[in-house]
């Protein structure tokens, strides 16, 4: 028997009658992945103390989600457009709780780069599933407005991460900043399967793990690189990585221009205009996850601030 779905077109003016709710639920988990992003830096010295953490280590507790999160996001959304709107946000929202449960109970440097690797994926496959579904419950008359509170929930969550951050190391711990994803994750759950209409899937092609591979090989060997070449210099460790990062880089660039398919199609970068905002982009995000990352060890262990006070210091950045 095929299963029921809810169809919610432009002809229908005022669009699926839970519309408003699901908005909220996709907001919900859109700002508690992005500010997974920024809210575990001000736990870093309260890491670094307790766990024996090393700058490096740090690095890595940071930048393993990053890594995971922005390498499988087209895939994610690719995946989330086969096995339906619901399923994918149901499942990501419980990936993200599993990644929250790891790094709660975790008591080694190992352990929390898991976690942060869970947490990745998991937002991997949740942040594309929020925005299609807000496209497909909403019609054309309210569409513009609901992107547009997306957006601006996107934005509160680098934002005020610190912050919320900060104030549960204070009052609590390091691992609360994971209990409280975990437990955002699993309320997301259940408001997906109570909420969330079944929608019907996307038209879609094949995926494209070959790109996925190399995209998220480029990226992670580029995060090594730059981790380790501050302290190892001209190493065997910092060169292999690099050099490692531009082959993996060139390899994508030449499978997306050869696949029927590809995951990120190469003509969006024929536009100047395109290519100056996408430079752009990326020259602020990495500035950004620089001060942020600078900022909050500077903060604690050179000022002597508390990590509340670190996070509502750095809210202005965001």
């Amino acid at each position: 028997m095929t299963e029921s779905v809810d169809v919610v077109g432009d002809e229908h003016v005022d669009g699926h009658p839970r519309r408003w709710q699901i908005l909220v639920i996709c907001c919900g988990g859109l700002f508690m992945i992005v500010s997974a992003l920024t809210s575990l830096n001000v736990a870093l010295p309260a890491l670094s103390a307790d766990l024996g953490a090393s700058t490096s280590d740090l690095q890595w507790i940071i930048a393993a989600y990053g890594i995971v999160f922005g390498g499988l996001l087209l895939t994610g959304g690719a995946i989330g457009d086969r096995i339906g709107r619901r399923r994918a946000l149901a499942i990501g929202f419980a990936v993200v709780a599993l990644g929250g449960l790891l790094g709660g109970m975790s008591d080694a440097v190992a352990q929390v780069v898991v976690a942060r690797v869970v947490g990745g994926l998991g937002a991997a496959i949740l942040m594309p599933a929020t925005l299609s579904t807000i496209s497909d419950v909403f019609s054309a008359n309210d569409r513009a407005q609901a992107i547009a509170t997306w957006s601006g929930v996107a934005g509160a969550g680098g934002a005020f991460g610190p912050a919320i951050g900060g104030w549960l190391v204070d009052t609590s711990s390091w691992q609360a900043v994971f209990w409280l994803n975990a437990a955002m994750a699993v309320v997301g759950v259940a408001a997906v399967l109570v909420v969330v209409p079944k929608l019907a899937p996307a038209h879609a092609g094949r995926l494209d793990p070959v790109g996925s591979i190399l995209s998220t090989g480029a990226i992670g060997l580029a995060v090594l690189a730059s981790i380790e070449a501050p302290s190892k210099g001209v190493d065997v460790i910092v060169v292999v990585p690099a050099v490692g990062a531009v082959a993996f880089g060139i390899a994508f660039v030449r499978h997306q221009g050869r696949t029927a398919e590809p995951m990120l199609p190469l003509v969006v970068f024929d536009d100047r205009e395109r290519r100056a905002g996408l430079w752009t982009l990326v020259a602020a995000a990495i500035g950004f996850a620089g001060v942020i990352f600078v900022g909050s060890l500077f903060l604690q262990i050179g000022w002597g601030e508390s990590a509340l006070v670190t996070g509502l210091l750095l809210v202005p950045i965001g």
